[in-house]
């Protein structure tokens, strides 16, 4: 991040300054943006979304915040330092560069930051993203994630009221973040629309991490039958370009019969379900995402037949490839066309002098 917008977020604020000499919590919202009942403090979004839907801020330091909740999703990112958090009852330490996603409704308390401690953070208006939506995003592509939850009783996703992301070493979603902070903090043409579309790509870096930032709680609750299976499905994640029955019952050291009827009989489907479902993932990405020809998928994903590709597939998505990949292609036209239509508009507007507007 940029040293001169560090420094200006360092600064101390008025509150920070009270607490600092008191060391006694100043509430940093008013009343009007705060709802008390039962005696719980919630957060609402009048306060924070009246002129913008995303609000992003640093949190005041020397003093403990007391135990609230949201009307909203927040994220808390740790760009420098530490901090001591309690959450949905559990206790945890954000570290430099990791990432904290709350659900609305869910109840946190923080201790005392110190000078160092820099805890950003950036609430949004959107409330069709959440984790509900995040962990059903990454259930799609990842069988192993999916009987994860199922398997530890969190089928649904809303007892799951928050997440820890370990990103310190993921360079890419600290880019991602930095970028944000800096369009917000140097707010200048485009800022708002750039912030908007930087937010899908954190999100789908974060979707990435879902399965393994949850999977130290998860895991605890999971039977010997439950971990084996667990490891047969990763395995199938991994390896399913090649892998046979045989080949998997010697890796997990069972013997053919036994890890089949283990299978049907924990998750209901066959080992060659579970592979096709794996195969049919990958090669529908493919389609949306490259420009590969389809016969040269279906040989990538490590299926020999295609006849029988086209036909599982067509039951697994109730359409045809060459459906799908008409219709990302429509996608991908109609972004190019808006993105250059903004961009012969700005031209425009620049070559007649008239001031460049923000789009808020």
């Amino acid at each position: 991040m940029d040293s001169s917008l560090l420094n200006t977020i360092s600064q101390l604020s008025t509150i920070e300054k009270r607490q600092q000499s008191g060391m006694a919590f100043i509430m940093d919202i008013p009343q009007s943006g705060i709802l008390r009942l039962n005696n719980e403090i919630e957060l609402i979004n009048d306060y924070f979304f009246k002129h913008k839907d995303i609000f992003i801020n640093r949190h005041n330091r020397f003093a403990d915040y007391p135990a609230h909740k949201h009307e909203f999703v927040e994220l808390n990112y740790m760009l420098k330092g530490s901090c001591q958090q309690v959450v949905d009852g559990h206790e945890l330490t954000l570290h430099e560069g990791e990432l904290l996603l709350l659900d609305v409704g869910c109840t946190h308390s923080l201790k005392a930051c110190g000078e160092n401690d820099l805890l950003m953070n950036i609430v949004f208006k959107n409330q069709a993203i959440n984790i509900d939506w995040l962990t059903t995003m990454h259930k799609q592509n990842s069988p192993a994630f999916k009987f994860l939850l199922n398997a530890s009783g969190k089928t649904s996703c809303n007892q799951t009221k928050y997440l820890h992301f370990e990103s310190s070493h993921i360079t890419h979603i600290q880019f991602v973040l930095s970028r944000i902070i800096h369009e917000y903090y140097l707010e200048t043409d485009y800022s708002t629309r750039i912030i908007h579309m930087y937010l899908p790509i954190l999100f789908t870096e974060l979707i990435r991490k879902c399965d393994s930032m949850l999977s130290h709680s998860l895991t605890k609750e999971l039977s010997v039958n439950d971990e084996l299976m667990l490891s047969i499905l990763k395995l199938i994640e991994t390896d399913y370009q090649t892998l046979t029955l045989k080949q998997l019952a010697s890796k997990i050291g069972y013997n053919t019969n036994y890890t089949g009827n283990l299978i049907k009989k924990i998750t209901g489907l066959t080992f060659t379900q579970l592979l096709n479902e794996r195969r049919l993932i990958v090669a529908h990405h493919l389609i949306a995402t490259t420009d590969l020809p389809i016969n040269a998928i279906i040989e990538t994903i490590g299926c020999s037949n295609k006849t029988y590709f086209y036909k599982i597939y067509k039951e697994h998505f109730h359409h045809f490839p060459s459906h799908a990949r008409k219709k990302t292609t429509r996608h991908l036209l109609y972004l190019s066309y808006q993105l250059e239509t903004e961009r012969t508009n700005a031209i425009v507007l620049l070559k007649e002098g008239i001031p460049k507007k923000r789009y808020k």
